[in-house]
């Protein structure tokens, strides 16, 4: 995926990493899941991460992944609160894909839902 360092950049300021092998299993993990969208989904998405990408360029003079933390946490929260929808609906939808991602990760997952899917798996 071409963009695909965009979307580990939006995630680190989305998502607190405890450490790089938390980073490195969520980079794994969005990698299997990108890998397996369909087609349009994939192409949509790359669009959406280019236009992140490129957007940082008129105040900065560089993409969002080449930012400083505290530059794409700025960048993101003004997104997140823009008067403008689509940007919020953007942000939310990459809000919401991280999140997805991050706990689908086993290691990730709390104490209290593990017992519950442990209670709920059939044999």
């Amino acid at each position: 995926m071409r963009f695909f360092r965009t979307f580990i950049s939006a995630s680190e300021v989305i998502i607190p990493f405890e450490g790089e092998e938390s980073k490195k299993r969520f980079e794994v993990r969005a990698k299997e899941f990108f890998d397996n969208m369909p087609p349009d989904a994939k192409r949509t998405f790359e669009l959406i991460l280019l236009l992140i990408e490129f957007s940082t360029l008129f105040p900065y003079f560089k993409p969002f992944s080449s930012l400083s933390y505290e530059k794409r946490e700025k960048v993101i929260r003004k997104w997140y609160h823009s008067k403008i929808m689509r940007k919020r609906n953007i942000i939310s939808a990459i809000k919401g894909l991280c999140s997805m991602i991050y706990m689908s990760i086993p290691e990730n997952i709390p104490e209290k839902l593990k017992i519950g899917d442990e209670l709920c798996s059939v044999e």
